[in-house]
């Protein structure tokens, strides 16, 4: 496609392949989601990058575990990690 400039002599190209990638990235992306999700390949304790899943669900967990461990008595251990950039 050509868009002139403003002269109106002279043309310039204009590439839509980005704008291409881009809706095809999206839309394979879309997809290998849903297979993932459809076909239970990600482990039940992924919750990072899916969908309606996020860091407040192992919070929730890490709560719900206490809760347990405290009402049986018995002793629970976590570890935290925090990875930042130095």
């Amino acid at each position: 496609m050509f868009i002139s400039k403003i002269d109106g002599q002279k043309f310039r190209p204009i590439s839509f392949a980005s704008c291409l990638c881009k809706i095809m990235e999206r839309i394979l992306s879309n997809r290998l989601n849903w297979w993932l999700e459809s076909e239970n390949k990600l482990l039940v304790s992924q919750f990072g990058f899916r969908r309606e899943l996020s860091c407040t669900n192992n919070l929730a967990i890490l709560y719900v575990e206490n809760l347990r461990s405290f009402q049986m008595d018995i002793p629970m251990a976590a570890a935290f990690l925090d990875q930042s950039s130095i």
